[in-house]
């Protein structure tokens, strides 16, 4: 079976775009972008850890302010299935009320 990583539309640059939600009104909190290095490092780790386009870097939201976006709960949709949504395919639930979507091929 593959990994669902390997689904994932990364960009030229490999990357993905992130948006996180609020998980009860869907209010978008953020926009960041992520490569494939720090999406495995924030399943492994259950913290948001994205990639610094400005300073090339990888970094943990919260690592300066102490505020960090732990991750509760992860799961993904194919594509085929009915419940999935039309541009989203994997959906990261950090803390009880925010979400990250990742786009997928």
């Amino acid at each position: 079976m593959k990994n669902w990583i390997d689904n994932i539309k990364w960009t030229q640059d490999g990357l993905v775009p992130i948006v996180v939600q609020d998980y009860i009104s869907n209010k978008v909190i953020m926009f960041a972008w992520m490569n494939r290095l720090s999406l495995e490092a924030s399943i492994k780790e259950k913290k948001a850890i994205y990639w610094s386009r400005s300073r090339k870097k990888i970094w943990t939201k919260g690592e300066s302010s102490g505020h960090y976006q732990y991750i509760e709960d992860m799961y993904h949709h194919h594509l085929d299935e009915p419940r999935a949504h039309p541009r989203f395919c994997h959906k990261v639930f950090l803390g009880p009320y925010q979400a990250i979507l990742v786009s997928c091929s």
